[in-house]
């Protein structure tokens, strides 16, 4: 213990057996050198996990709860960010956080887009009819006038309620899906459409976020990734019937 106390005072670096052992009780194991314990609470969940997984993957289940686990969590999520974007009743403080962004989004993102693309199809159109070009108010410069009124209208409120309404409503699709043959893992057409919808606004929410670099891509990137292996979950084989039923059911329309 002296010696401990005068390596404190003078900050006299560690000897190498002690580091050694300090690193392997971080680890979680004895702090003995050479000999490092797992933390048996770590061993236990993912042995739990495994074995779930192999016993899933048996009874060709495995992919029907993924499939079923994620349309469902996936719903939740996009429901709740749905009513945040439209709504302050919900959870204010995320509208509000919801809100302060969007400006910048809406601005320096997608508007210019907006305005580049229908200055293209303007173009396009004047130079197929050449009377169009009064309508579409040419510039010298080469812009035209409808292109930036039409893009003028797309405003951070209006976008904010657009997109969490589209939210809302794949959430809700995606859910509803869970009350038919959804819930055996089949496909349901809307609400694979929903989940296409969906990762394309993810996709979109990822180049917006790298665009104007304020680090929150990470999510959207997360919720695309799960979409994308929910759309790719393969889907149950519809069980054959035995040769017993077909002669059963030959019999009962016989008689």
């Amino acid at each position: 213990a002296p010696v401990r106390a005068l390596r404190v005072a003078h900050a006299e670096p560690l000897l190498p057996s002690e580091l050694t052992t300090r690193t392997l009780r971080l680890k979680g194991g004895e702090g003995k050198p050479g000999k490092p314990v797992p933390d048996p609470k770590h061993v236990i969940a993912m042995a739990t996990v495994c074995g779930s997984i192999l016993v899933l993957n048996e009874f060709d289940l495995l992919s029907v709860v993924l499939r079923v686990g994620l349309t469902f969590f996936l719903a939740i999520i996009f429901l709740l960010s749905g009513l945040n974007k439209t709504t302050d009743s919900f959870h204010r403080p995320t509208h509000l956080f919801l809100a302060s962004m969007f400006p910048d989004i809406c601005r320096k993102v997608w508007r210019p887009i907006v305005e580049k693309c229908l200055t293209f199809l303007c173009h396009a159109a004047c130079r197929v009819f050449q009377g169009l070009e009064t309508y579409c108010g040419k510039a010298d410069g080469g812009s035209y006038q409808l292109a930036t009124d039409v893009a003028s209208w797309m405003t951070p409120s209006s976008m904010m309620q657009t997109i969490g309404q589209v939210e809302i409503w794949c959430g809700m699709l995606m859910l509803i899906s869970l009350a038919g043959t959804g819930s055996r893992g089949y496909r349901v057409p809307l609400a694979e459409l929903s989940n296409v919808v969906l990762i394309f606004v993810m996709a979109a929410a990822v180049y917006t976020h790298i665009v104007l670099r304020d680090g929150h891509f990470l999510a959207p990137a997360v919720l695309g990734a799960l979409l994308v292996v929910r759309l790719a979950c393969p889907v149950p084989r519809p069980k054959k019937k035995s040769k017993k039923s077909k002669s059963k059911s030959s019999k009962n329309l016989s008689v």
